[in-house]
């Protein structure tokens, strides 16, 4: 006898055959969805497919902090059904020596790579100074905790489309920092994906918080 694989949906736990949502949640992410495309000083664009909050809010901090690996395959099939700028390469947002921060981020890159058939790197940025925690941070203390935190370590970044791949975009000062970095370094375009963009994002706009 066969069996289908059985998964857990990533918003409620119940068992699925596939590794995105169950029917009943799927319906339900419609309520998160974001519709904005936006951009801060140094990255060109800003897609998510949802608002951080509610089904969404609880996957991530599950996948993020629960070891929910298999909620990365859900966030990347809807990631790459986001009108995505063309990339040549994709990059994941690097860590300073916190090995299960890094294995997260991976995974969720990983997962990324696959749904879309980009290459992907994680040796051409490298973090190398320990920053306070983005999410335990104030907003004046965000915009300016990351400078000078991220280093290029690659010459493949000249003349190249970057994409990069983030969980959440809180303020937008990380995926502005790393952009900054990547085109000093001669990417000709950075551009970023994540899973969900905050609320405080949708109220204020990037340009007043970056």
């Amino acid at each position: 006898m066969f069996f289908d694989e059985v998964y857990r949906c990533p918003y409620c736990g119940e068992p699925i055959s596939n590794r995105v949502a169950c029917k009943e949640c799927a319906e339900k992410l419609s309520d998160f969805v974001n519709f904005k495309k936006m951009k801060t000083a140094y990255c060109n664009e800003i897609v998510a497919p949802f608002i951080y909050d509610g089904l969404v809010r609880g996957a991530v901090l599950d996948y993020k902090f629960g070891g929910k690996v298999d909620n990365c395959e859900s966030f990347a099939f809807f990631m790459k059904n986001c009108d995505l700028a063309k990339a040549d390469l994709v990059v994941g947002v690097p860590c300073f020596k916190n090995r299960q921060k890094a294995k997260v981020a991976k995974n969720l890159t990983l997962a990324f790579s696959r749904a879309t058939r980009l290459k992907c790197s994680f040796l051409a940025v490298k973090k190398v100074k320990k920053t306070h925690f983005q999410h335990e941070s104030g907003l004046s203390q965000r915009r300016t905790n990351l400078r000078g935190a991220f280093e290029v370590r690659s010459r493949k970044i000249k003349n190249k489309k970057i994409l990069i791949c983030d969980d959440i975009i809180t303020i937008g000062s990380t995926v502005n920092e790393l952009a900054y970095v990547l085109k000093e370094a001669g990417a000709i375009k950075v551009s970023a994906v994540a899973v969900a963009i905050s609320k405080i994002i949708l109220s204020r706009g990037l340009a007043e918080l970056v």
